[in-house]
C-alpha cells in the first residue's frame, strides 16, 4: 500500500493533473500536502519517464535520486516507509 500510494502521487505529481488533487477514493493519490512536496523533484528528476512505464517507475526515480530531493519530499517518502 506504501509503495502505490507514492506511486500515485508521484504520477499525478508528473502528469500535474489538478482534478486529482482531490480524489481521495480508492486508489488514492496522496494528500495535497504530498503532492506539493514533491512536484518539483518529480519534474526535475524523473520527467524522462512516460506514465505508462508502469507503477514503480516514478518511485524508482525518487529513490535513485534521494540525495538530491528536496527535505519535504523526502520526508514523504520516510513517512511511507520509502
Amino acid at each position: 500500500m506504501f509503495t502505490k500510494t507514492i506511486v500515485a502521487v508521484a504520477l499525478i505529481l508528473f502528469t500535474a493533473a489538478p482534478s486529482f488533487a482531490q480524489y481521495s477514493g480508492p486508489g488514492y493519490q496522496g494528500t495535497p500536502h504530498e503532492q506539493d512536496a514533491c512536484r518539483r523533484d518529480t519534474r526535475r528528476f524523473c520527467r524522462h519517464i512516460k506514465a505508462g512505464a508502469g507503477d514503480q517507475a516514478f518511485l524508482h526515480c525518487l529513490q535513485a535520486n534521494r540525495p538530491r530531493l528536496s527535505k519535504a519530499c523526502a520526508e514523504v517518502l520516510r513517512e511511507h516507509g520509502q
